[in-house]
């Protein structure tokens, strides 16, 4: 499926606002690959850092934002590996 970018939390790894992501949801959620995620009710884009167990750790690509450490309580669900990024 396509995702529009809206926020600038990935500018680090070239995704920017207003760019198209292909997700594609069957693939296996493998350490450092980027990822689409339902959070706490929202839609989120990070790097998803898995070699840190029991934790799961979403990584911005951009000095503003701060990692979010995903907590056991936490609405939390991989939706979608990123597989290409179209460019505004």
């Amino acid at each position: 499926y396509f995702v529009r970018v809206i926020g600038d939390s990935m500018s680090g790894a070239r995704i920017e606002p207003g760019d198209i992501l292909i997700v594609d949801s069957s693939r296996d959620v493998v350490n450092q690959k980027i990822v689409v995620a339902w959070y706490n009710g929202e839609l989120t884009v990070k790097r998803i850092q898995l070699d840190t167990p029991p934790l799961v750790v979403l990584l911005p690509a951009n000095p503003n934002y701060l990692p979010i450490y995903v907590q056991p309580d936490d609405a939390f669900d991989v939706l979608g590996v990123v597989t290409f990024v179209i460019q505004k």
